[in-house]
């Protein structure tokens, strides 16, 4: 009997082994993902305390207050993605310039597809009405504004963007080269380089 359980705790362990293996880049991903969202909202946090609520939603600055946050998330995230997510270890120009090129300007293209659709939520639908200070609902003291919600719903939009961008673009592995020989040049490959 001991011995039977033992063995479904091993079977077990190799089913969660084998789905780890299987969707690593994404778990991994998801994982750094929540901790680049951790770096950017505790900058718009402080950087909206530094500004004033009133001084948010009076003008636009709740842009100026998403972009700067955000351009400071996606330092953390490049340096994240790069080396634990898509496991791009070399630090050689040749490797580093597209990956940062591309990594920074896909990663624009997410932060302005964010911003024209907080804009669109605070301003044309009214979201900058909206906010909810009491206790149960308010973060670390800091009130649930329509502001923070529509940065909340842009967030989903945006990693998905950046998902797709760093596997189908950034970080992709190159196919190995055949030599005339049929064997498999190793050094061609991204992370090799």
């Amino acid at each position: 009997m001991r011995g039977s359980i033992g063995s479904e705790q091993n079977g077990v362990k190799l089913i969660f082994k084998d789905i780890y293996k299987k969707y690593k880049t994404g778990l991994t991903f998801v994982f750094f993902g929540l901790l680049t969202t951790v770096v950017d909202y505790g900058f718009y946090f402080l950087f909206s305390a530094v500004v004033g609520r009133e001084q948010m939603l009076d003008k636009i600055t709740y842009l100026w207050v998403n972009a700067l946050s955000s351009l400071l998330a996606i330092l953390f995230a490049y340096v994240t993605n790069k080396l634990f997510v898509f496991h791009s270890k070399s630090w050689r120009l040749k490797v580093l310039l597209p990956e940062i090129s591309g990594f920074f300007s896909t990663r624009l293209i997410a932060l302005f597809v964010s911003e024209v659709g907080i804009w669109i939520l605070v301003k044309l639908c009214g979201l900058n009405r909206f906010t909810v200070d009491a206790p149960l609902f308010s973060l670390f003291s800091y009130p649930v504004t329509g502001d923070l919600v529509a940065k909340f719903i842009m967030s989903f939009i945006s990693t998905a963007l950046n998902f797709l961008f760093g596997k189908y673009l950034i970080f992709r592995k190159k196919k190995y080269l055949r030599s005339p020989q049929g064997d498999a040049d190793k050094n061609t490959e991204k992370g090799e380089n």
